[in-house]
C-alpha cells in the first residue's frame, strides 16, 4: 500500500470500481489468534461502561473485528497497529500510515456496498478514516477512505439506531492505493 495523501485522487471513487476491486486481505491464523487475545482484552477494558450489543454482535465480537480490521490495515501498509489496551477506548486513532494518523472502522455487516460510519459522541483526532470490511473470518476488504475534513463534512444522522453519526457513502470514499 503506497502513501494516502488526503489530496491524492480527488476525482476517483470506488463508485467506479465493483466492491469486488477492493484489496483482500487475509490474516494468517496466528494473527488471528494474537487479534483474538487483544479483543478479548479490550472486551475486558470496557466492562461496565457499556454492555450494549453491536448490531448483531456482542462486545467480543465487535472488538474482534475492529482489531482484525486493525491488522489488516497496518498489514497492507506494512505499519505497526496500535494494540495497547486503553480503558474506554484508544485516543482516537489506530496507527500511523504514510505519517498519517488513521482511525480504522471495520463492519461485518453483509450489506454489499457498507458506508464509512463514525460516531459523533468522540472527538475526531485522526487525519485519516479506513472503512475496512470483514467478509470472512480472516479476510478483510479494504474498502476505502476519507480524510477528516470529509468525515466533518458530513452532517451527522441518525443512523443506524438512534446513534449520531456521520456517514461517508460507499460511493463518496477514497479507493485504498494498492502496489
Amino acid at each position: 500500500m503506497t502513501a494516502m495523501s488526503p489530496t491524492q485522487r480527488r476525482h476517483e471513487r470506488v463508485s467506479h470500481r465493483s466492491i469486488e476491486d477492493c484489496p483482500v486481505i487475509e490474516l494468517s491464523e496466528q494473527e488471528y489468534k494474537i487479534g483474538w487475545h487483544i479483543a478479548a482484552a479490550r472486551t475486558i477494558s470496557y466492562e461496565g461502561v457499556s454492555d450494549d450489543p453491536f448490531g448483531s454482535q456482542d462486545q467480543f465480537q465487535a472488538h474482534l473485528t475492529g482489531v482484525l480490521g486493525e491488522m489488516a490495515v497496518a498489514k497492507a501498509a506494512r505499519s505497526e497497529m496500535d494494540d495497547k489496551i486503553y480503558v474506554r477506548g484508544d485516543p482516537g486513532h489506530d496507527l500511523l500510515v504514510a505519517e498519517y494518523t488513521t482511525d480504522v472502522k471495520t463492519t461485518a455487516t453483509h450489506i454489499q456496498q457498507p458506508d464509512l460510519i463514525v460516531p459523533t459522541d468522540r472527538k475526531l483526532s485522526a487525519d485519516l478514516y479506513i472503512l475496512a470490511h470483514r467478509i470472512a473470518g480472516r479476510k478483510i476488504r479494504l474498502v476505502g477512505w476519507a480524510d477528516h475534513c470529509t468525515i466533518t463534512d458530513c452532517e451527522p444522522k441518525r443512523e443506524p439506531g438512534s446513534q449520531l453519526n456521520y456517514i461517508v457513502p460507499f460511493e463518496e470514499l477514497q479507493p485504498i492505493p494498492t502496489e
